[in-house]
């Protein structure tokens, strides 16, 4: 198209700059006549008479440098700029005969018209706000530099599609779309503007969708790879589309018509043949010199014309008598084809793994093969809201039922009500993400029945989630489950507003239940943590006053579990271990963080007792031993036992009473504050740590062999601890280490060294 006469035909009257009526002419006028910008020279003023649309005719200058061009743009270029109606913006339009038309960023117009710079990436909504006249020209110049130099379209950018967008949607299938399978599609509802969804055909269906009203023949085509360019106008008749694909290096009318025979071939679907046609095509896009980097998808919908008369014009099949069949001599009519009219149609790609990490932001990388250990309130929304983000779970273990009154918080909906939380959860993540990948097995984590996959499923995954809110299942999951596979418990506080990650490091070191002592012990030493693990309201008894629900909003629960999603699933799992908290405070106006390294543990055995010693404590108590110099000091110990597996762990240790004794031959432990200390210890951590024994150093020169006064020490707490069933324990720190001095009965006590 010669663009110069084109306007030189429609903008008929030349204005002067002080008479033009459109304001932004006026303010670009202006700006250009005062001299005072040297970014463009204003050539001519014009108007159409008919619409009143003015434009100004500009010599831009181009901001080039020494360096060699990619696209042929020169120093100085003739620029129309159309100013139409007060809310439209301005266009601009270069003149200059053989500008580069094939490089990206032109907008789209009808083929009698030409094509516009597209200047900007957002919306011309958000354009407009910031709009001026000299922030347009500098735009206009800063487009062409960079096409000259080949940099418009970064390298970091999605590839154009081959044709603009438009208003009618044609939703894909989950399944796998190839050319030569079959495929029919139908409206989504009886709206004449609503969605068209592809359905794929198999012997099952066909003779039900034969039946079906207001169906459409679907042939689905793959063209060679074409190198990303401009985006082309979009065809509007069949014969301007096979036109458009031969300019691009594609000849679609011979695959076209092999389709169409092959649906005549096809008895069970031979049906389409007299069906009105989409004609969906896909074409592979590359930058120059690279391999294929996306895809264009575009649908044409063949509304005056069957898919069987399209093969008639094609020459690929004849009717005769009601009664198709195959000419002797099939010689294709291209010139037949402009009868043909086509309305364009974006298409949707069903929305997979991929596609929801794209659409979150996310890298796309093949979700790690996870196992989720309850699917209640908290496990079902972060099966779901991972699954958006493309990070979906494999195995959803969990033996409860969704009832009435735990709508309030589940991620699941009252169409599920009765249903397994496990079979209900896995059956929305596959229909989400479209994969059948997920595994929904219904049965009791920590009694599974025979017959059950459970748990030598732990086998098939790479991490573990444990969102059961049971500590005997976390406790089973560090202890006792046979896996490689990281863990990562998750749960919520009793009131709800707070929510714990405890993560796994490499090789399981630190353990979920070291993880789970060190939180503990964060929730007695920072005043921060306060109040944590507080009761939260009971909102009503289900099923009797053993089994409360608390009144927690959802509201609280969905704001805390986006957290916990992001540091499960987006950020790596640190190698150290890791400990998480988010606390929500009265409203959810804020969300406080808090963070804390995984700690080790020493293990030793003591009798029948595995003992687990927190190595920061050890560290400690030998920093006493140094600052105590040739005297003993000690304190008391805080920590738990869990008395089924008879595991001790002790987790921190407290500075003597100011009432202690220290000599150089013993230490007495006062008992000023101590009472306190444990209540407060007991009621930080919900009763989960309290006081489990003594510590004390022997000085400089000894052993930690335990004297005759240790003896009777470890009688006295023996004694002290008889009723909670717990052995009686003392750590003593000397010369060669660290030695555990355990009395499980009246009658021995044994020893281990760390």
């Amino acid at each position: 198209m010669d663009v110069q006469a084109w306007f030189a035909e429609q903008f008929t009257e030349t204005v002067s700059p002080d008479k033009l009526n459109k304001p932004r002419a006026r303010q670009l006028a202006a700006l250009i006549a005062t001299g005072g910008y040297d970014g463009a020279e204003l050539l001519e003023c014009r108007r159409d008479l008919e619409s009143g649309n003015e434009i100004l005719l500009l010599r831009v200058l181009v901001p080039l440098g020494q360096r060699a061009l990619v696209n042929d743009i020169e120093p100085e270029e003739p620029v129309a700029v159309l100013i139409g109606r007060d809310n439209l913006l301005p266009h601009a339009y270069p003149l200059r005969p053989g500008f580069p038309d094939h490089v990206p960023h032109f907008n789209v117009a009808p083929p009698d018209r030409p094509r516009s710079l597209c200047l900007y990436e957002v919306a011309a909504e958000e354009v407009r706000r910031t709009y001026t006249a000299i922030g347009f020209v500098e735009r206009i110049r800063w487009w062409l530099a960079e096409t000259a130099y080949g940099r418009l379209h970064g390298e970091a950018q999605p590839l154009d599609p081959l044709f603009q967008q438009t208003g009618l949607a044609l939703i894909m299938p989950f399944s796998d779309i190839k050319p030569g399978m079959l495929y029919a599609a139908g409206r989504v509802s009886e709206r004449t503007d609503s969605p068209v969804r592809l359905i794929v055909i198999d012997h099952q269906n066909a003779a039900q969708l034969q039946e079906r009203q207001g169906l459409y023949a679907v042939v689905y085509l793959r063209t060679p790879p074409v190198e990303h360019g401009r985006i082309r106008d979009l065809p509007f008749d069949m014969a301007h589309l096979v036109r458009t694909y031969q300019e691009i290096g594609a000849d679609i009318s011979e695959v076209l018509g092999e389709a169409l025979l092959a649906t005549y071939i096809a008895a069970h679907v031979k049906f389409l043949l007299d069906q009105p046609l989409i004609l969906i095509i896909e074409t592979p896009l590359t930058r120059a010199g690279g391999g294929v980097e996306a895809k264009t998808v575009r649908a044409f919908i063949a509304h005056n014309v069957s898919a069987g008369n399209l093969a008639i014009k094609l020459g690929v099949l004849i009717k005769e008598q009601g009664i198709w069949g195959r000419p002797l001599l099939m010689q294709p009519e291209i010139q037949d084809l402009t009868s043909i009219d086509l309305i364009p149609a974006d298409t949707h790609e069903p929305f997979d793994r991929a596609r929801a990490q794209l659409a979150s932001g996310y890298p796309i990388i093949e979700a790690v093969p996870t196992a989720l250990l309850g699917a209640g309130a908290l496990g079902s929304q972060i099966a779901l809201i991972a699954g958006r983000g493309g990070y979906g779970c494999r195995i959803i273990i969990d033996n409860d039922y969704l009832f009435p009154h735990n709508l309030a918080r589940h991620g699941l909906g009252p169409e599920y009500i009765g249903w397994s939380k496990a079979v209900a959860v896995c059956r929305e993540l596959n229909g989400l993400l479209g994969d059948d990948t997920v595994e929904a097995i219904h049965d009791d984590i920590l009694s599974p029945s025979g017959e059950s996959r459970w748990p030598a499923a732990l086998g098939d995954v790479q991490r573990v989630i444990d969102a059961s809110a049971s500590v005997p299942v976390a406790r089973w999951l560090a202890c006792d489950a046979e896996r490689e596979a990281q863990a990562a418990s998750c749960f919520l506080s009793p009131s709800g507003r707070d929510a714990v990650v405890l993560l796994e490091g490499e090789a399981r070191s630190p353990r979920l239940d070291h993880l789970e002592m060190s939180y503990y012990r964060h929730l007695v030493g920072n005043a921060g943590l306060a109040g944590h693990l507080s009761a939260g309201e009971i909102a009503l008894y289900v099923g009797g006053c053993r089994n409360p629900s608390v009144r927690i909003p959802q509201t609280q629960v969905a704001a805390l579990t986006g957290s916990v999603v992001e540091a499960l699933c987006r950020r790596p799992w640190p190698s150290t271990g890791g400990i998480y908290l988010w606390r929500s405070s009265e409203g959810l106006t804020g969300i406080a963080y808090h963070a804390f390294e995984g700690e080790p543990f020493e293990q030793v055995q003591v009798g029948e007792w595995t003992v687990w010693v927190r190595r920061g404590l050890l560290h400690e108590v030998a920093e006493a031993r140094e600052r105590a110099g040739r005297l003993e000091t000690g304190g008391i110990l805080v920590g738990t036992c869990d008395r089924d597996r008879k595991i001790i762990y002790v987790v921190s240790h407290y500075d003597p009473p100011p009432d202690s004794t220290h000599e150089l031959t013993g230490f007495v432990r006062g008992t000023v504050g101590v009472y306190q200390t444990i209540v407060d210890v007991q009621a930080r951590t919900a009763d989960n740590l309290t006081y489990i024994g003594e510590w004390h150093t022997h000085p400089p020169g000894c052993g930690t062999r335990p004297s005759r006064d240790d003896e009777k020490l470890l009688w006295w707490i023996h004694e002290a601890l008889r009723w909670s069933d717990a052995p009686a324990l003392i750590l003593i720190a000397g010369d060669d280490g660290y030695r555990l001095v355990l009395r499980d009965s009246a009658e021995q006590h044994f020893e281990g060294l760390i």
